[in-house]
Parts: C-alpha cells; structure tokens; sequence
C-alpha cells in the first residue's frame, strides 16, 4: 500500500471510531500501540523502498564507470528500467545506445583489447594483457579498430540498442551457464518463449565481468577472470547469423571463443536465461 493510500485508509478508521475509543487514546500505551502501528504502515515501507532504490541506482552508477574506464564513453542509463532482483535474478547487463551504430563491433574490439579471443588478428595475448593494464588498472579503451562487417554478420537479435535504445535484463549471476536449461537448442527456446542472451549482451557481460574481477584482484590468474571456464558453453540463442547458425562462448586454451551450432543443436551447450 502506498503512502496515500495508506493515510486515506487511516482518516477512514479514526472516522469510525467511537467518542469514548478516541478519548482512548489519551492513554500512554494506546499512543504507543498507535506510533508502533503509523510506523509499521508508513515508515517502514518508504525506508524499505528507499533502500531499494539506492540499490538499483549503485548498480547503474556501476555500470556507467565500465562505460566510462573500457570504453571511454560517457552514457545516461537515467531512462534505463531496471527489474527487481529475485533470488534466482540477480546478476544484471546493462547495453548503453552509447555503442553507436556497430554495437556488436565495438563490444568485441573491447574483448580483443583486453585478454586473448579466438578472434584476435593483430595483437598477441602478452600485448592484449600490456595493453590493458597500467598500474594494475584497465586504461580506457577506443573501439574503432576493425570489426565493422560484425553486426552485419549477425543480423537477427532479439533485442537491439539501436532500436530501443538503452535497456537491462537481468540475468542468474552465475560463471557457468544455466544448467536449467541444458539440452535447450536455439529453436527450443523459441518454442518454449524463453527469453535468452544475444551475442553482444553475452560478449559485453564477459568484458564486464574481467573488468569487475580485476578490479578486485589485477593479478589473480585470468581463469579466475572469465565465465564459462569450466564445462558449459552460453548458446546465444538470442541472435542469428546470416545463414541461421547460432553463436555460443566459452573461456577455454586460455582464450574467450565465439563458435557456432545450428539452430537445433543442444549438445554441450545452454542458453542464458534473461528476464527484461
């Protein structure tokens, strides 16, 4: 119940009451039993909503420093809507309209920039790991290096900043991939309307996530860095190639790779579930 409701509900209930209830509450304990109740009805929620609030407003500000330090970009996410942490969503990817017109493009030249990929062409691994640490802190990084066929090699996205504009989704904050949804093809997920991670959303989440380990510790070994580092591929069964193939990633050999299955496949892959 809402503030106004609230003190609608209570002007109602004094209404009601009788003479002698009112002369009632002269008494100590009656006032007290009031104050515990006013405060139950309204204090209580608005410091509950309140502490909600700064929660979702530390996890934009977050956000908008990776922005800022790996991309160089200064984003307004002040329009983005956040949905509310559940107990099973609670990992959150945010996509700034910011990325421009090659959103795809400039999240991979980041990830090339700052560790080792199975598609790094002109830079080697101990170059990429130079590159991106000065001090022990990542330097801001220029995406406009290469890249630029990507997002039209993959064409077919189940959301696009592009289009909507900046947004979030909220994801199970989790390194491996979903094993709810293990033996789920592309085509399954469809099927079955669950809403997945594209390939730009998974690519940004990996950029986010070395970027917030290392943070924490710069010189932990980088398999501590990355997700999917144990057994799991994320299917991104949110995009589609040109030719329907569908992409997945996976940390492994030291290396982040982008692979493709057909939009049937499930074996050894899973699909992130996201909530919008």
């Amino acid at each position: 119940m809402g503030n106004k409701a609230t003190a609608t509900a209570l002007t109602g209930l004094v209404n009601d009451l009788a003479d002698e209830q009112l002369l009632a509450l002269t008494d100590s304990a009656n006032r007290r039993a009031l104050k515990k109740f006013l405060h139950e009805m309204i204090v209580s929620p608005a410091k509950k909503s309140g502490a909600k609030s700064a929660a979702r407003s530390a996890e934009l500000v977050e956000w908008t420093k990776f922005y800022q330090k790996v991309f160089a970009l200064t984003v307004n996410l002040s329009k983005v809507k956040l949905r509310p942490k559940t107990k099973d969503f609670d990992g959150l990817v945010v996509v700034a309209k910011e990325l421009g017109d090659k959103p795809l493009a400039r999240v991979l030249d980041a990830c090339e920039r700052l560790f080792p990929t199975s598609f790094n062409r002109n830079i080697t691994a101990e170059g990429v790991l130079a590159a991106a640490r000065t001090g022990g802190r990542l330097v801001p990084i220029c995406s406009n290096r290469g890249n630029d066929d990507l997002d039209q090699f993959v064409p077919t996205n189940d959301r696009d900043p592009r289009i909507t504009g900046s947004y979030a989704i909220r994801i199970r904050d989790r390194v491996e991939a979903d094993e709810e949804n293990e033996d789920i093809s592309a085509n399954d997920a469809k099927l079955r309307n669950i809403a997945t991670m594209t390939l730009m959303e998974r690519c940004l989440l990996e950029a986010f996530y070395f970027w917030k380990r290392n943070k924490i510790n710069p010189y932990a070994w980088d398999y501590f860095q990355h997700l999917d580092r144990e057994d799991s591929r994320t299917l991104c069964s949110g995009s589609r190639r040109s030719d329907g193939n569908v992409p997945y990633c996976t940390w492994g050999n030291g290396k982040f790779f982008i692979q493709w299955v057909g939009p049937d496949d499930a074996g050894g892959v899973r699909p992130r579930s996201v909530v919008i």
